[in-house]
């Protein structure tokens, strides 16, 4: 009740001579101002505490944060317990600090490490997507130089198989041309053949009957016909000699293909009848 009546008398409740009349002590009472300062305010601190604690009646009539609730309006007047309470409210404010600096500090830890898992996995889809384009660009060049072989082999080939061609129709001419040539000359020598037997027979038949001018004449075309049969030899033997150096020639692959073929031309050794 004592604790009731000072919390009373504080608020102006009640006049101080109602207040002496309870067992508190008169002459505290008395020289106590509201607020109360310094040493006044930790003394009537002390006797709150000790009266509700040791006062049942008081007990039953204050429960516990009412009294805390008086208690600390008259402690925040005490210098050292003010000080006190900055000071826990310091420490309150610093553990609260620490702790937000701290979570403040794991979540940019997480952030920074999350960043850091989000850099190296893009660092290594990049890293990857090089490795591809650089396999494709590899496999594009291979293929493209197999599809460059390819195309020089084929080519190759065609240009050997038309060579091969152009040699092969070449002798086919050639072998022609040598047939044609055997079977003129020999058409020649058959022609020389018959003329002369035709003189021979018609020297014979009329041998008594020539005038030195007809045998004269007779001469001459022997003499004529002798040089033929001779160019005609001479002509086979350079035939069979050009066709020997033709062949000779292409079995070499030399290119004097051209002046062989001019040398085996008859048109450059003249026409005969």
């Amino acid at each position: 009740m004592r604790c009731m009546y000072i919390m009373l008398l504080c608020r102006r409740e009640v006049s101080l001579a109602d207040a002496i009349k309870k067992p508190i002590i008169p002459l505290l009472l008395e020289k106590m101002t509201w607020p109360p300062q310094g040493p006044m305010a930790m003394v009537l601190t002390q006797l709150l505490y000790v009266q509700f604690h040791a006062d049942p009646e008081v007990q039953n009539y204050w429960d516990g944060p009412q009294f805390e609730e008086l208690v600390e309006k008259i402690r925040v007047h005490i210098p050292r317990e003010v000080g006190s309470g900055r000071e826990r409210k310091r420490k309150r404010e610093e553990k609260r600090r620490e702790r937000e600096e701290k979570l403040k500090r794991d979540r940019e830890g997480e952030e920074r490490r999350k960043k850091e898992r989000e850099e190296k996995l893009k660092k290594d889809r990049e890293e990857e997507r090089r490795k591809e384009r650089e396999e494709k660009l590899k496999r594009d060049r291979e293929e493209e130089r197999r599809t460059k072989e390819r195309e020089e082999n084929l080519k190759r080939d065609r240009e050997e198989e038309r060579k091969t061609k152009e040699r092969e129709e070449q002798r086919r001419r050639e072998s022609e041309k040598g047939k044609e040539d055997q079977m003129r000359m020999k058409r020649r020598r058959e022609i020389g053949e018959r003329r002369n037997e035709e003189l021979e027979s018609s020297g014979r038949k009329h041998n008594q009957q020539k005038t030195p001018s007809r045998k004269a004449m007779d001469d001459e075309v022997k003499r004529v016909d002798a040089g033929v049969e001779q160019l005609l030899v001479e002509e086979e033997i350079l035939m069979m000699q050009h066709q020997q150096q033709h062949k000779q020639l292409y079995t070499q692959h030399k290119p004097q293909r051209r002046q062989a073929k001019l040398i085996n031309d008859p048109s450059k050794h003249g026409t005969f009848p």
